[in-house]
């Protein structure tokens, strides 16, 4: 504290006098952490000075009503040594009293501890936000690369879908081209039917006036050789 002391300030432990009481604030496994002792008394601190503050215009009952309602706030568990310590606890006593805040050399080395507490917590924030950061772009890249491989799964299927689609335009036009010809078929079918129904028909009809003439030209002769007889 004496080299501290040149810079304007030192680790101090600091307390408030009221009513021939001192009060103070201290880490406490359970509980309230403001501790009562005798003015320049506490065993487990070094007295060095005292600053006098003034009078408040609390009475008595006021001041007990404040270090009751004081007890139930600083609780021991949840002592801080850069922002939630004795020095803080003075001056707040002091503020609530109406005297003032406490003189800052006082309070200076909690105070800068304090600052770098917040530099060092605004670093790790800041860290832990590049972190979430980094986190978010790989999972956006790991997301990225699996929705790329989703569309080309769904390229290939579009493709083999086209394919197919293809395929049964081909098998339809196959198709069309089987039922034309199946249906030329069956017309030259019942056009070769139909001829040979007519050739069976001439056919007949050449037999029938072939046999006819035949006939008649042997009869004729009989005719003519009978006659031929009779005359001469």
């Amino acid at each position: 504290n004496r080299i501290a002391k040149k810079f304007g300030g030192g680790a101090y432990h600091a307390g408030v006098e009221i009513a021939g009481s001192e009060w103070s604030y201290g880490f406490t496994e359970e509980g309230t952490g403001v501790d009562e002792n005798l003015p320049m008394q506490n065993e487990q601190h070094v007295y060095r000075k005292s600053v006098e503050m003034g009078y408040t215009l609390l009475d008595e009952q006021d001041v007990d009503r404040l270090l009751y309602r004081l007890s139930n706030e600083w609780v021991g568990t949840e002592y801080d040594l850069c922002k939630h310590n004795c020095c803080s606890f003075s001056d707040r006593f002091c503020q609530e009293l109406g005297v003032g805040a406490i003189p800052t050399w006082v309070t200076r080395f909690a105070d800068a501890g304090s600052s770098i507490e917040d530099a060092g917590q605004f670093v790790k924030t800041r860290v832990n936000g590049l972190e979430k950061r980094l986190h978010i772009k790989r999972h956006v890249t790991e997301t990225s690369a699996a929705v790329g491989t989703l569309l080309d799964g769904v390229d290939e299927k579009l493709a083999l879908r086209s394919r197919a689609h293809t395929a049964v335009e081909t098998a339809n036009g196959m198709l069309d081209n089987m039922d034309e010809k199946l249906a030329l078929k069956q017309k030259v079918n019942a056009v070769a039917d139909g001829t040979s129904v007519v050739a069976a028909t001439v056919w007949g009809a050449v037999n029938n006036l072939t046999h006819n003439v035949c006939k008649s030209d042997t009869t004729g002769s009989s005719q003519m050789g009978k006659h031929d007889v009779v005359g001469h």
